[in-house]
């Protein structure tokens, strides 16, 4: 990605850590911010999911996995970048939820839990950051992927939820003028 980038004409670092590590991700953004000058935008979109089971057959160990990524992820990188954010008196920060976690999916618990939690966290984000110049939304996105056929979404969804307009939905929240804060 960083060579297409880059052969676009932009300028791109790659950073890969595990999100779930603090240490790594603070070492991530102070490498953006040294790179960059600073940090204006972040996008928690890290993920992972667990196979379906019943509730009585859910594996604990898959909700403390997705927990530290969903979760704990989120709250890394998000601390990482807000003392950049609040020096500067501004911010966006875009949290990518999940329908799992407005209503729950059944047969996936641990999914649906870490999304919930992570709507609370961007809530408590849009509030404390209001006064400093930081705004925090969530997307809970539905678009026509190999995985959301994979889960049922009816073909008639390929001519309404093309993948790129997610892209175009976190570009309005992280843009400077972006009019909301708070929302999902």
């Amino acid at each position: 990605v960083v060579a297409e980038v880059r052969a676009a004409g932009g300028t791109a670092i790659a950073a890969c850590c595990d999100i779930s590590d603090r240490d790594h991700v603070v070492e991530m953004i102070d490498a953006a911010a040294a790179q960059f000058g600073r940090i204006d935008v972040v996008v928690h979109n890290a993920t992972v999911f667990a196979l379906p089971s019943e509730f009585d057959s859910a594996d604990v160990a898959d909700l403390e996995r997705i927990l530290r990524v969903n979760v704990h992820g989120g709250w890394n990188v998000v601390q990482a970048a807000w003392p950049h954010m609040r020096r500067q008196g501004y911010g966006r920060i875009v949290v990518t939820g999940s329908g799992a976690g407005f209503f729950g999916r059944r047969l996936d618990h641990a999914y649906s839990i870490a999304k919930g939690a992570l709507m609370t966290l961007t809530k408590l984000l849009a509030t404390e950051g209001e006064p400093l110049g930081i705004k925090a939304n969530l997307i809970g996105p539905a678009a026509w992927t190999e995985n959301a056929k994979a889960q049922g979404m009816p073909p008639l969804m390929e001519r309404f939820a093309p993948t790129e307009l997610i892209s175009h939905i976190v570009a309005a929240l992280a843009h400077e003028d972006c009019p909301v804060n708070g929302e999902m």
